[in-house]
């Protein structure tokens, strides 16, 4: 019922456009925030900044408020939540046993880790958007809705939502909407660095069809297909989800002629798909121009590109996972050109137990 309401009320085409003018304020921001740092061809971390764009940009949409950048000081309870990330951030980046192995489970007790996120992450995050669905229950309007919260509170009869399915759904919403955008956006500048061929045909393609002289709109984005090329590239090389969301059957089922055992957890080995060479050439090289003239999509539709899965439980916030990406690299590289440190080069190796995750990467950025 949660994934029909995301396709059918919060998903769609009217609403994603709807907060177009939100993404442009917090890309204004953010665009901001990194010419404060590339001043003089300073280096900096572009990652953090990054982490907070994407938050504030989900925050904003999700219920309406940002938590960076911000003259408004935060109530403890918002305090507490932005806390709570940064616990869960740092349990993120440890490899789970019990996710691969399940005998292994005690090993994670052991650690704590199950208590850390009962105890402090979950209370810290229910308390504030219990806060947040009052404040909205009070003032919001049906037929003018700000942000999803507006957009839940308006549903009725077999679609109505309960405020812990709300409370569910904008933490699940906020954890897919951030890490993983972000570390797209790490990859790709990261593979623009180390492959500067590419980023000036994409510096190319931006000056013919925007211009250098005006600023880039999200109309834009249908006439650059380097630029989409690039993002199923990255998508293709560096999947963020290298074995994709745990899959669990409560039944005994035959599958291309194996026996999977009732309640199994089945994982899809993506990145090995993504590097297969009897479907990719060269799958090593990073080639956006694999994807130019090709109908590849990102829907799961073709089963040798599957950054988001396939079927009936793809990932239902494809349609404001693309804008939010697409035009967040286009931007970057309207405005800037990348390079890294003076001997300082990219570390492009991927870190052993967290599969294709970026690290924070120390960039330079200078005006084009």
């Amino acid at each position: 019922m949660l994934r029909r309401v995301c396709g059918t009320e919060l998903f769609t085409a009217s609403k994603v456009s709807h907060f177009a003018s939100t993404r442009k304020r917090e890309l204004g921001a953010f665009g901001a925030t990194v010419e404060a740092s590339a001043k003089d061809g300073h280096e900096f971390n572009l990652s953090s900044m990054l982490q907070e764009y994407f938050t504030n940009l989900m925050t904003c949409v999700l219920f309406g408020r940002k938590f960076y950048g911000t003259d408004t000081p935060l109530t403890p309870e918002a305090e507490a939540y932005k806390a709570s990330w940064a616990i869960q951030a740092k349990e993120s980046r440890r490899l789970f046993a019990a996710d691969y192995i399940p005998a292994m489970r005690w090993l994670d007790t052991l650690r704590g880790t199950q208590n850390r996120l009962k105890n402090e992450v979950l209370p810290a995050r229910s308390r504030f958007l219990e806060a947040v669905i009052e404040e909205h229950t009070k003032d919001f309007d049906p037929e003018n809705p700000r942000d999803f919260v507006d957009v839940m509170l308006t549903l009725g009869g077999e679609n109505k939502l309960s405020n812990d399915q709300i409370i569910a759904l904008l933490q699940d919403l906020l954890m897919a909407g951030t890490g993983p955008s972000k570390g797209t956006i790490e990859w790709a500048i990261s593979e623009l660095i180390v492959n500067p061929r590419v980023q000036e045909r994409a510096h190319e393609e931006l000056d013919r069809v925007v211009g250098r002289d005006r600023p880039l709109e999200e109309s834009h984005l249908k006439d650059l297909p380097y630029i989409q090329a690039i993002v199923k590239e990255v998508f293709r090389k560096r999947p963020i989800a290298p074995l994709g969301v745990p899959h669990y059957n409560d039944r005994e089922v035959t599958l291309a002629g194996y026996t999977i055992p009732a309640h199994t957890t089945v994982l899809v080995n993506i990145w090995a798909i993504h590097h297969d060479p009897s479907i990719w050439s060269d799958p090593e090289l990073f080639l956006p121009e694999r994807f130019l003239g090709s109908d590849h999509s990102v829907l799961g539709n073709d089963f040798d590109l599957l950054p988001f899965s396939s079927g009936r439980r793809r990932c239902v916030g494809i349609p404001l996972a693309m804008p939010h990406v697409t035009l967040t690299l286009a931007y970057l590289l309207h405005r800037w050109s990348w390079r890294s440190p003076p001997g300082k080069p990219i570390e492009m190796a991927e870190l052993a137990g967290r599969g294709p995750v970026a690290s924070p990467r120390i960039v330079c950025a200078s005006h084009r």
